[in-house]
């Protein structure tokens, strides 16, 4: 049986259907409806526009399922061989974020120019504004001589460019999950 035609649904019946049971996962076990998910909750009451004798206020701001994050897994192997290349593989990632992050934040060509299958209008720079940071989970499994232990490695880069940022919350809970936290804060240039 086929699912709905998602272009036909609402924001609202996206996010019950979709979006929701994703964040809370099955039976519950990911976030908790009741303490840790607010929707519709809105954070300003709206600015406040002076026009003449006239005072009104502007839309208020809302949250949204904000910051967006990239998570890849990368598995150790590569065809039948496997593949270590440690700190190469670190500098790579960085040099990648950072290039994405840092030296695309002012790219005012069209992003169709260096994303082949891009499909949208928007510059480089509008694309990079809109990613808060990727995640790299490195599976150490097959490699690690503990099979014990849990033998991943977590690498986190964040844009200091984006629209919507990490917090500096999820940044240190990152942290205390052994994650090298990267925000580019003295690379941004």
């Amino acid at each position: 049986m086929a699912g709905p035609d998602k272009k036909a649904l609402t924001e609202r019946d996206i996010c019950t259907k979709f979006i929701t049971p994703a964040l809370v996962g099955f039976d519950g076990a990911k976030w908790n409806v009741m303490t840790q998910l607010r929707e519709e909750f809105y954070f300003t009451k709206g600015r406040v526009i002076v026009r003449g004798k006239t005072v009104k206020r502007g839309e208020a701001k809302k949250a949204d399922y904000k910051p967006s994050l990239i998570v890849f897994v990368v598995f150790p192997w590569f065809s039948e061989k496997v593949t270590n290349l440690n700190d190469c593989n670190k500098i790579f990632y960085r040099s990648f974020c950072r290039r994405f992050f840092c030296q695309y934040a002012k790219e005012t060509s069209s992003a169709k120019t260096i994303l082949k299958y891009f499909q949208g209008n928007e510059t480089v720079a509008e694309v990079t504004d809109k990613l808060a940071g990727v995640l790299i989970l490195k599976d150490n499994s097959i490699t690690s001589s503990n099979l014990e232990a849990l033998n991943v490695e977590g690498l986190a880069y964040h844009n200091p460019n984006a629209a919507h940022k990490v917090s500096g919350h999820f940044r240190c809970h990152l942290s205390s999950l052994g994650f090298a936290v990267d925000d580019f804060e003295h690379d941004n240039y």
